[in-house]
């Protein structure tokens, strides 16, 4: 049987039998008692912090040096190709600089894809792999310690460079990965208050790297 919404405010025994109402005692009415709000704080398991060196949660690292990795693998210009590949592949790493055995300067890099290009080719060909030296691949653009964010994402996409090697007066540093880059933005996106304060952040390094040398 279907009833108004009306009619569920009264004694629906009482309204059908009422002698059988006078029998049984009804509950009294459940006050309902408001719900609390509950208040959850979400604890931010940030990528990013890591990497920011400011005790101020509003300032994310902001330059190469303070992304940059000083320790790394290294390959020697003058090591077979294939155990070049292996250590990549022992130590998970997808380019890794190359250094000139002479003079213990990083002269380029060496990535999965020019191994697997010249592992290929000697499968194909039937011979054993060259030197490290005839597959790397020269660094065309190096940047600065104080290099920022802007600038390191505008030269990964100008070149074919996995890796940017960090300089300061010609002294080697270390080396900006794209992954550190990603995992600083995303820390970026979690620092920042609301999508205002990083458009007006972004906005500024632009401003800044555009502006003229005095």
């Amino acid at each position: 049987m279907l009833c108004s919404v009306g009619s569920l405010s009264k004694d629906p025994v009482a309204e059908f039998n009422p002698a059988l109402a006078n029998r049984i005692q009804m509950p009294p009415a459940i006050s309902v008692r408001p719900i609390p709000t509950i208040v959850l704080t979400r604890i931010s398991r940030n990528p990013g912090n890591w990497l920011t060196k400011s005790p101020d949660p509003m300032k994310p690292a902001k330059s190469a040096g303070d992304v940059m990795l000083t320790r790394m693998v290294t390959i020697p210009a003058d090591m077979i190709l294939a155990d070049a590949a292996r250590l990549l592949v022992k130590h998970r790493v997808g380019s890794a600089p190359v250094i000139d055995p002479g003079k213990h300067n990083p002269i380029g890099e060496l990535s999965r894809q020019a191994c697997t290009d010249a592992l290929l080719e000697a499968v194909y060909e039937g011979l054993p792999t060259d030197r490290v030296s005839t597959y790397l691949l020269p660094w065309k653009f190096r940047i600065t310690s104080n290099s920022s964010i802007v600038e390191m994402v505008g030269k990964f996409r100008d070149c074919s460079q996995r890796l940017l090697p960090v300089y300061k007066d010609d002294h080697f540093l270390g080396i900006v990965t794209r992954s550190a880059l990603i995992r600083t933005l995303l820390g970026f996106l979690e620092h920042m208050p609301d999508h205002e304060s990083r458009l007006l952040y972004l906005s500024a390094l632009r401003e800044r790297d555009e502006a003229p040398e005095l």
